[in-house]
């Protein structure tokens, strides 16, 4: 039987420590995948009801960020009013919802006739990033 040394211990608790933690971050996650990166950062994949997100977790299992990806009907609603507000009868494409040093950033993406518009909406301020031109 191999021995397990006293630092591959210390590595699957402190593991197990991130599972926990994204369990409580976020709960009913479905079909997760781990990875590590090159910078020792735990990232972790998984499925929520109508999200799919990447977040990472350091060697300490503290969080550091999340990238979530979902519909207009996720948005919360209070960033739903700012930007329809303002863009009154344009389609939302998709949203990418970015947590990171208890900021919280939305980037969204406006569907228009011939082009494509990129928004950002941190603390409560919309501006737009970039126009992308259909065709």
């Amino acid at each position: 039987m191999k021995k397990i040394s006293a630092m591959m211990i210390a590595i699957l608790l402190m593991r197990g420590a991130t599972m926990e933690k994204v369990g409580r971050m976020f709960s009913g996650a479905t079909n997760v995948i781990w990875t590590k990166d090159k910078h020792n950062v735990d990232k972790v994949y998984f499925q929520t009801k109508g999200k799919v997100t990447l977040a990472g977790f350091n060697e300490r299992g503290h969080f550091l960020f999340s990238i979530t990806k979902y519909q207009e009907e996720m948005l919360p609603k209070d960033i739903l009013h700012i930007v329809k507000k303002r863009y009154h009868g344009k389609r939302i494409f998709g949203i990418t919802e970015v947590n990171t040093m208890n900021k919280t950033a939305y980037l969204i993406m406006l569907d228009k006739a011939s082009s494509w518009l990129h928004i950002k909406v941190l603390d409560d301020e919309l501006t737009e990033e970039m126009v992308l031109i259909k065709g």
